[in-house]
């Protein structure tokens, strides 16, 4: 982008602007944590990937948890699997010991990437943090 503002400027001194209308002028605020985290009850599972490349790395991710402890995960990617017997945010393991959660969609996420308190980790060492599968997110 640079290299065409800078063949811009060389092509014309003065550039011309626009004013913005003031009508369609908006500011947001910064996101609180409603806007920041997971709800596996209402959120399909592109949204929920949405939200995570979002929050990715400014956020470090977007809020979850299990019981009382909270992460964040930075990265999902789709399973390609589908369920439509387990209710959204029920953690299940992939054949190759990957971690699956079942969203509102039916579809299944597989979570690449968390951070929590204890550091960054790959999505299955949650099975080491004792999440079992058939538990669910909040």
């Amino acid at each position: 982008m640079s290299l065409q503002l800078i063949h811009l400027l060389r092509q014309s001194p003065v550039l011309e602007g626009q004013q913005q209308s003031e009508q369609d002028a908006a500011y947001y605020k910064r996101p609180g944590l409603n806007d920041v985290k997971i709800n596996w009850q209402t959120m399909d599972s592109s949204s929920i990937d949405a939200l995570t490349r979002a929050c990715n790395p400014w956020n470090k991710g977007a809020y979850t948890g299990y019981g009382h402890w909270n992460f964040r995960i930075l990265a999902v990617s789709d399973a390609g699997e589908t369920s439509e017997t387990s209710s959204p945010g029920t953690i299940s393991k992939g054949d190759d010991n990957t971690l699956l959660v079942h969203c509102i969609d039916n579809r299944k996420l597989h979570i690449t990437i968390i951070h929590s308190d204890e550091g960054y980790f790959e999505g299955n060492k949650l099975f080491e943090f004792g999440i079992v599968p058939g538990s669910r997110l909040n």
